[in-house]
């Protein structure tokens, strides 16, 4: 039996305000359902819970290379990092990208899916390379290819040829300094997480009600 979702987009710029409603399949809606469990486990991850500190001030010089960059615990990380699979796999159910395109399907609203577009550049890193784009050889780092490289490098799959692209990285720019940059784009696509998390909770929790979202 499909869902039935009902919501107010009110737009905070100039306090418009657009009813807009539908439903979702049965699949569609177990899986926007997981969506905001697993945030909720992403969220209580040590390195979450405690605010995603980064020092990213990485500084090299003539004299002494690259410092040593200040990074968290390595468990920590690692579960930090185990707990954004769901969201980052591309064949996982609640894949932010696939979560986002049905929602993106549904919600005719102008407004919102403006908004969802936003949503996904910020996670993709598009708004990030509109000021610098970081690149070693012909591979992007603030781009999810980039990311994607080094989790199956070295967090995911231990992927040996990808493992080889960083180590001839890694003669000019040290693995931990990367290290640095990658945490840095991850802790960006939490923040897309954590919203699209919220905009669910809002927007599906009991489709029954008529739900406001402020954009």
């Amino acid at each position: 039996m499909p869902k039935l979702f009902r919501a107010t987009v009110i737009v905070a710029a100039d306090h418009s305000r657009e009813i807009v409603e539908g439903e979702f399949t049965d699949a569609e809606w177990r899986r926007l359902a997981s969506f905001p469990q697993f945030e909720s486990e992403l969220s209580e991850t040590e390195y979450v819970r405690a605010g995603m500190p980064l020092d990213t001030e990485v500084s090299w010089s003539a004299a002494g290379g690259w410092d040593q960059p200040i990074l968290p615990d390595p468990p920590i990380v690692r579960d930090f990092l185990m707990m954004l699979r769901p969201f980052l796999l591309k064949n996982e159910p609640t894949n932010f990208y696939d979560i986002l395109n049905i929602i993106s399907r549904r919600y005719e609203s102008a407004p919102l899916r403006t908004n969802l577009r936003l949503l996904k550049d910020s996670y993709s890193g598009k708004l990030d390379r509109s000021r610098s784009v970081m690149s070693l050889s012909d591979l992007v780092i603030n781009a999810d290819d980039g990311i994607n490289s080094w989790l199956n490098a070295f967090e995911y799959h231990r992927d040996v040829d990808k493992r080889a692209l960083f180590g001839e990285a890694a003669q000019n720019v040290p693995l931990e300094v990367l290290k640095v940059f990658f945490i840095d784009l991850l802790r960006a696509k939490v923040i897309a997480i954590q919203w699209l998390a919220m905009f669910l909770r809002c927007s599906a929790a009991s489709p029954e009600q008529d739900h406001t979202i402020t954009l």
